[in-house]
């Protein structure tokens, strides 16, 4: 077993090719992009690893570039890398070389010489690792709930991947709950990552294993911080770093539909990490599919703040929110009022429509009837407006 503690170089992979080499330094890293890579033109490996210049150096005892940071796993998975591997929690150099082999998006990094090849899991395998995450092979997937790739599950999605979550003790039915948000999010019109139920599992098909891998980075990634702030900022600014990627006014609007859905539904935790973008071959960059969609209202005794919204939309604004709310945010980045109006009268009547079919088998009654109230206010807003 290598000794990740020992590792000072790490070779980052696209489609298979070594595009550039990360080296730890005492105190920060330089990042070099291989001369055969650096001389194509093809598109930077991240946004902000630009092809400006071959070598990129930074100082911190942050020893990653924010992008690499971002790969990492979080919480309880981050514990356990840490736990099997004997590293410190500020070795972030030596868990990207634990997991950074199967990550998200077009990108891996590997240790040089090391051949190492995710073993593929079948459903019973992946939950038995999940409840002893002591003998399971983790890999970069971030976010704090416990979580495995997964290879394909049956002969219908024979070639696809999936990431399998189960519910944690202290927050009983979570999985069932974010399959009922998602199914709904999909029923409204949302873009979703397809879910799925099984034995008590959420089975989460990857949209970043297609083939080509798309590359994919989360908002955080995109604006340059560490996965620590991910809840400093408001969602406006969110906005702003999409707008300066020169996303159109329909992007933006999609992105707010995902904030109100979100706040109708009681999702707390739609944080930076949880909205990402994909950049298109012809480098445009569109909202990926949405994912880690949940309601955080049952769990109201468990969690602080479970009934707001832990990114503010804007100018501090976390709780209850009126159309003009939307309509202000929507007007610095030129979305007509009109086109807002109509996006929430439509999102509100969709939600009325299809929320109580599809959440009560999995969420408490008096918690989809609380999702209704908002739901009915603001499509009462939205009526009037």
């Amino acid at each position: 077993m290598i000794d990740y503690n020992s590792v000072e170089s790490l070779d980052v992979v696209r489609e298979g090719q070594k595009v550039a080499v990360l080296h730890r330094l005492p105190k920060g890293f330089i990042f070099r992009y291989e001369s055969s890579y650096f001389q194509t033109g093809q598109a930077p490996i991240a946004l902000r690893l630009p092809l400006d210049s071959q070598e990129i150096q930074g100082e911190g005892i942050a020893n990653l570039p924010t992008y690499f940071a971002g790969l990492l796993p979080e919480g309880v998975m981050s514990e356990a890398v840490l736990s099997r591997n004997r590293l410190t929690k500020d070795n972030l150099f030596a868990c990207l070389a634990a997991t950074g082999f199967d990550a998200i998006g077009d990108v891996d990094v590997r240790v040089p010489g090391e051949n190492r090849i995710l073993r593929k899991l079948n459903l019973e395998e992946a939950k038995k690792n999940l409840q002893d995450l002591r003998s399971a092979e983790i890999t970069a997937l971030p976010g704090v709930q416990k979580k495995l790739s997964i290879g394909e599950l049956a002969r219908s999605s024979r070639g696809a991947s999936y990431i399998v979550k189960v519910s944690p003790s202290d927050l009983p039915g979570l999985v069932e709950n974010e399959f009922a948000v998602m199914t709904l999010a999909r029923k409204v019109g949302l873009s979703v990552a397809e879910v799925k139920l099984n034995s008590g599992a959420l089975l989460v098909k990857r949209f970043d294993r297609p083939d080509p891998r798309p590359h994919l980075e989360d908002m955080l990634q995109i604006m340059d911080r560490y996965p620590s702030s991910k809840y400093s900022y408001e969602y406006r600014e969110l906005l702003e770093a999409m707008a300066r990627l020169g996303t159109g006014s329909a992007t933006l609007l999609k992105a707010i539909e995902l904030y109100a859905f979100s706040y109708l539904v009681g999702n707390g935790d739609l944080h930076e990490k949880n909205v990402s973008m994909i950049r298109k071959p012809d480098g445009q960059w569109v909202l990926s599919p949405a994912y880690d969609l949940l309601s955080t209202l049952p769990y109201a005794d468990q969690l602080l703040g479970a009934d707001r919204m832990v990114l503010a939309l804007a100018d501090e604004a976390h709780g209850k929110f009126s159309v003009d709310d939307f309509i202000q945010v929507g007007s610095s980045f030129r979305i007509p009022p009109k086109a807002m109006i109509l996006m929430l009268r439509k999102l509100c009547q969709n939600i009325a429509k299809h929320a109580s079919k599809t959440l009560a088998p999995y969420i408490a009654e008096p918690i989809v009837d609380a999702i209704l109230d908002r739901t009915t206010t603001l499509l009462a807003d939205a009526t009037i407006s």
